[in-house]
């Protein structure tokens, strides 16, 4: 079945993942007589009832964050669960929201509430009156206060997991304060036995994981301390391990004078990759730019890590295991760490609307001319034939090109991005990322770590320089 486990950690990381979500969405087909050029099964799961009759189709997924960012959860068929057991869930009753305390309705999420009334409301076999559905509004920039605000999709409440510190989503918040929630939560629902294991269970053929962190603020080390618990259980499985780590820069450069909490934000970077040398198998920053809110960065984030991914779910000849795809990304240098550039339009303007690395925000991304080898995914809506005649013919080899199948059009997709269909995205590892390490790499001391004697700032420092060689 080629399925991907994915977790997220934190709320920069779940806003992207909801973006993700809500494209993947969009590839859904409704008519058995149509076939889908992308796979449901790799990032889905499928809830049916005892008696097999389906209930709903999920994300494959673990949820990790603030208690109050999971917002309301809108969903008709977990009224049904009052009266039936549910296979690949154990939620035993209805729910409407996760959160304690009250929060305001999005009114693009109110808006989904009533149009699944209306629907429920009517027979499933003979639809009339559809101009009576209830209309969705546009989301107004500004408005998006929580991801779970513009979220469309159903998710297994088994696994949402919300963690009560809100220390844990500040900028600058510290590794440690991350590894002591871990612990507790650990200690109250064991996150191999009562989350993991069960989702691996399910799967038939499973390529591998991709893990989502908010990599500057505490989540880090919450991450960190979850794949150090199943180390073990990785290694023998033997999958690969992608890790995308979500920060908001400001716009600023590792290397300008850097404030107190810009330099735990460095430093928690740093340890989450000296830290895992050993577990994971591919990393790539994704920096969300501080002139847009998260909604509408993490919006650009995910042109890029869809994109990326993409070929891990297609069906067809121009499928790509997880693992083929990452021999892809580091053939040309072999280190694990990749630099992503972003360009992104519709096809039927010249012009590129994006245009940016979205690994370092300072960092100018690479033109199509330039003759540096580097790791390309191109997607549009027909085979983009124009495009690669403006490419360097010495550098179209190292392209895989995704023909005939564009960016979807959502409508939780800023206006501003809502054309865009065409997107190319190039993967390196060149003097940009070894910069990168070399400056966070400083500030992993003891004087930033406190809980870690000097003995263990050199092993790690060590364990850093890796990336590198």
């Amino acid at each position: 079945m080629r399925e991907i486990l994915s977790l997220g950690f934190g709320s920069k990381s779940n806003y992207l993942l909801t973006h993700f979500w809500n494209t993947q969405e969009a590839y859904f087909v409704y008519d058995e007589k149509d076939a889908s050029k992308v796979s449901v099964n790799t990032n889905f799961r499928q809830l049916t009832k005892h008696n097999r009759e389906h209930l709903a189709t999920v994300p494959r997924e673990c949820v990790y964050d603030f208690t109050d960012e999971f917002g309301f959860v809108k969903k008709p068929w977990l009224a049904e669960e009052r009266d039936s057991e549910i296979v690949g869930s154990s939620f035993p009753g209805s729910l409407d929201k996760i959160h304690k305390a009250p929060l305001d309705i999005h009114p693009y999420q109110n808006a989904l509430w009533k149009q699944d009334e209306w629907l429920q409301s009517q027979n499933p076999h003979e639809l009339k009156n559809l101009e009576q559905m209830p209309s969705i509004p546009n989301i107004e920039n500004g408005t998006i206060k929580h991801w779970s605000d513009f979220n469309r999709l159903l998710f297994d409440p088994k696994y949402l997991y919300p963690i009560n510190s809100l220390d844990l989503n500040s900028e600058g918040s510290s590794f440690e304060l991350g590894e002591e929630a871990f612990r507790r939560h650990n200690n109250e629902q064991n996150v191999w036995d009562d989350s993991l294991r069960p989702l691996i269970e399910e799967c038939d053929g499973m390529q591998g994981f991709q893990f989502v962190v908010d990599v500057n603020t505490g989540w880090s080390g919450f991450m960190t301390s979850y794949l150090q618990y199943i180390e073990d259980e990785l290694q023998d499985a033997g999958l690969p391990v992608w890790i995308f780590g979500v920060k908001n820069t400001g716009g600023s450069s590792v290397n300008s004078l850097p404030t107190q909490n810009q330099k735990q934000m460095y430093a928690n970077e740093s340890l989450t990759l000296a830290s895992l040398k050993d577990v994971l198998s591919l990393y790539a920053p994704l920096s969300l730019n501080s002139d847009h809110d998260h909604w509408f960065a993490s919006s650009i984030a995910n042109m890029a890590f869809e994109s990326l991914t993409l070929p891990t779910r297609l069906n067809g000849a121009s499928y790509m295991h997880m693992s083929d795809l990452e021999y892809y990304f580091k053939s040309n240098s072999g280190r694990s760490i990749l630099a992503l550039d972003l360009k992104a339009k519709s096809h039927e303007k010249n012009e590129w609307y994006i245009n940016q690395n979205v690994s370092f925000a300072t960092e100018t991304p690479i033109s199509l001319s330039n003759p540096l080898r580097r790791r390309t995914i191109m997607r549009g809506p027909n085979n983009q034939e124009a495009i690669l005649g403006e490419i360097s013919p010495e550098l179209t080899q190292d392209i895989i090109n995704i023909k005939d199948l564009g960016f979807p059009t959502l409508d939780t997709t800023p206006n501003d991005l809502s054309n865009i269909d065409t997107t190319i995205v190039s993967a390196s590892s060149n003097e940009k990322v070894t910069s990168h390490l070399k400056s966070i790499g400083k500030y992993m001391s003891t004087r930033h770590i406190p809980e870690l004697d000097q003995d263990d700032i050199l092993e790690l420092q060590e364990n850093l320089q890796f990336f590198t060689s």
